[in-house]
């Protein structure tokens, strides 16, 4: 009779009788060690080590790269005929799907790599296979003669000798190797001539071949020999084992992991990799509504390990006044404070103190610090002097880096921290006596609260715990009193940084984490384009109405949405008709939709044409007339304009506008018109310019029907012009200005 027995996962056969059991096997015993997760999404280095049971074990990985599954075991050069059997013995780390991304490569003599000449068929091989490869043709039979098997595979490749490296690719990369392939073996450690060389036992597979790693026959070692089984120096086949320690690398969680032995004997573990949570970044900013303005950005970071760096680096100090204290014992000592270093500060003579008595206002910097360096994370004490000194010691056991005189404070007194000159942290209001305060701290302490950030001077009493007054009365140390200060206790770890003023444009903020973890957010950052307005200047001829008012307009774009606009005249729209009896300057003003403001200035000439002719009390109009002043009736204006004539005397528009009124004229420009008279003519003729202005000529020119130059000049509106001894027949007159010739006949 019979009966089974479970050992640990592994089923036993044994007598019923005498209850012995063959093929017990001891339990496995498994430990396990892991490197710390710095950054999330990084993987545990896991290191499995596993005793009893039967070697070799699997699922304890190995101590290769986890993507390298093939590993070269031995190398033989036999000694049948010919030097065979030539061959490698390879082993499978883990489950192969496709043996096609592998193959070898024999450098010969130190020759160096002549790279992958054999490729592995596109098949699977399984965790724990063996794989042998010999030379082809007689090297296939000398193989199977010696070790009483075929190879898998044979190759030219393989036709190696006992001074020849090996070399294992995985997609055309070595990845392992035997022997230096720039070496020629003979003499050397690893030369394997007539003989073997085998793989230690959890050796990893690697390009930087070490020949303590392998064992070896000896050259000559298998002369004589027909058989690996006759031999007396046999060559281990498939005895490699992967060793009972190996790597895997695992994430973050919980991961389930099965170790086997060689008689399948199993044990499940659960590793757990802890690691922190992902970094991650958050920025916010107000939009910027007006073209050329700025605004602050605020990078937030969560995860990670904190404190954080980079966008967070930017603080207003790097050191920060975490706490006061007004002391019980004799002379109301220890007075002093404590400063917590947030970054690392190169030299700390850029920073002081001052004390801030009885709310009298700052005294200013009144103790410097000497020239050092400081870590972040250290804390520094600054105490009164001479007893001063002393009763800090006694008080908390150890003694204060620096004693000042402008730490002889009160409760009721106030403290500055000052970097450069400038106070970039305070304690209590400086223009404020603390006595009756919330921060009253006589005989007692006051303690910055954990994460706070210096204040640039502006006091902020809930950013603080405090002891009350008189709670360290008939104290005489720290540790014993019923109230302690919390000295050393602060730490800050700023999860937001400000960056001010930034324009338009694209940035990036990288934040580093305290174990080197990084991550960036990108912020774009867009701005509308910039309000333009532009008016146009005018001219006016008060006296003459039909141009004594001209209409400004002005003209806007950019911005955001409509536009509003305010004239200085109390217009209010693009356009605007004025009528000004003298010269004068109009500003606009526009605003969009997102408050927005640009403005112009527009000017108008004012010409006063008003004039009298005879004894006549009644305005007429002053025009000037072929260079001549007139004063005429308003209803004869335009005639006098069709003409080319010019409102106002002659030269007066250029003295009252200047270079105003080019610009006026620019925006009113005239098509010129002529006329040749008498026509036909004998040669004689009169040409009539209109609307040439003031001061100003025109050119013009005849020729003939084969266009030919017969006469040019210029004009200033009227010229009489004779061409001499020309023929008769047809002639073309040309004016700068106009849109066509005009055909003059000459008799």
């Amino acid at each position: 009779m019979k009966k089974t027995m479970q050992v640990l996962g592994q089923l036993l056969l044994c007598s019923s009788l005498i209850f012995l059991c063959e093929n017990v096997q001891s339990q496995l015993d498994i430990s396990v060690s892991s490197t710390p997760v710095l950054c999330n999404g990084d993987l545990s280095e896991v290191t499995i080590s596993v005793s009893g049971g039967t070697a070799p074990y699997s699922g304890i990985g190995t101590v290769s790269s986890s993507d390298i599954t093939l590993i070269i075991t031995g190398v033989i050069d036999g000694p049948l005929s010919g030097g065979v059997p030539k061959a490698v013995e390879l082993y499978a780390l883990s489950d192969i799907d496709d043996l096609s991304q592998y193959g070898l490569g024999s450098a010969n003599n130190g020759g160096g790599t002549d790279g992958q000449e054999f490729t592995f068929p596109s098949v699977s091989v399984n965790q724990g296979e063996y794989i042998y490869v010999s030379s082809n043709s007689s090297g296939v039979a000398g193989f199977t003669n010696f070790f009483g098997f075929a190879p898998d595979y044979n190759t030219f490749a393989l036709s190696i000798n006992g001074d020849d490296a090996i070399e294992l690719f995985k997609n055309g990369i070595a990845v392992d190797v035997f022997g230096n392939i720039n070496i020629d073996g003979s003499g050397q450690a690893w030369e394997y001539l007539d003989g073997w060389a085998y793989r230690n036992n959890g050796v990893a597979p690697t390009t930087a071949f070490n020949a303590s790693n392998w064992s070896y026959s000896g050259p000559n070692a298998l002369d004589g020999s027909d058989s690996n089984s006759s031999t007396s120096s046999p060559f281990p086949l498939a005895t490699f084992q992967t060793g009972q320690t190996g790597t895997q690398f695992l994430p973050q969680g919980d991961n389930h992991v099965i170790i086997s032995d060689a008689n399948g004997l199993s044990e499940s573990i659960i590793v757990s990799i802890g690691g922190p949570d992902a970094l991650s970044l958050d920025a916010s900013f107000a939009d910027i509504l007006c073209f050329g303005e700025t605004t602050d950005v605020v990078v937030s970071a969560t995860g990670g390990v904190p404190p954080y760096q980079g966008a967070f680096s930017p603080l207003q100090s790097s050191l920060i006044i975490t706490g006061a204290i007004d002391g019980p014992l004799s002379g109301g000592v220890p007075k002093a404070v404590e400063i917590y270093v947030i970054e690392d500060v190169a030299d700390l003579s850029i920073y002081g103190l001052g004390s801030a008595n009885n709310g009298g206002g700052t005294d200013g910097q009144e103790f410097t610090f000497p020239s050092g360096s400081a870590n972040a994370g250290d804390y520094i004490y600054i105490s009164s002097p001479s007893s001063g000194v002393s009763g800090f010691t006694n008080f908390f056991g150890f003694a204060p880096n620096y004693s000042s005189a402008a730490l002889s404070i009160n409760g009721d007194d106030a403290v500055e921290l000052f970097k450069n000159g400038s106070a970039v942290d305070v304690f209590g209001d400086i223009n404020v006596d603390g006595s009756g305060q919330a921060w009253d701290y006589l005989d007692g302490w006051a303690y910055r609260n954990t994460g706070s950030l210096p204040n640039g001077g502006n006091f902020v009493v809930g950013d603080w715990s405090f002891s009350g007054t008189n709670a360290l009365d008939g104290s005489s140390s720290n540790s014993t009193t019923g109230s302690p200060m919390p000295i050393g206790t602060f730490t800050t770890s700023p999860t937001e940084g400000v960056y001010a003023d930034l324009g338009a444009g694209s940035y990036d903020f990288l934040v580093v984490d305290a174990n080197g973890c990084s991550e960036t957010i990108s912020v774009v950052i867009n701005e509308p384009d910039a309000l333009v307005v532009d008016g146009s200047d005018g001219i006016v001829y008060y006296g003459y109405d039909p141009e004594s008012c001209t209409t400004l307009s002005a003209n806007a774009s950019g911005g955001t949405g409509s536009y509003i606009f305010d004239w200085s005249n109390g217009a209010s729209s693009s356009d605007n008709i004025v009528c000004p009896q003298s010269s004068e300057v109009y500003s606009v003003s526009v605003t969009d939709a997102n408050g927005c403001t640009a403005s112009d200035e527009v000017k108008v000439c004012s010409v006063d044409v008003r004039c009298k002719a005879g004894n006549s009390n009644n305005y007429k109009v002053e025009m000037c007339h072929n260079g001549n002043t007139i004063c005429i009736n308003a209803n004869a204006v335009q005639a006098h304009l069709n003409i080319g004539d010019v409102l106002g005397a002659c030269g007066e528009i250029d003295a009252v506008c200047g270079d105003d009124y080019n610009t006026a004229m620019a925006l009113f420009p005239v098509e010129l018109r002529f006329n040749v008279y008498p026509n036909p003519s004998s040669g004689t003729f009169k040409l009539e310019v209109e609307n040439v202005q003031l001061d100003s000529q025109v050119s013009f020119k005849v020729v003939n029907v084969l266009g030919q130059l017969v006469y040019s000049g210029t004009t200033r509106g009227f010229s009489e012009i004779t061409l001499g001894d020309v023929n008769p027949g047809n002639y073309l007159v040309f004016v700068e200005g106009a849109d066509a010739p005009e055909m003059m006949t000459i008799k």
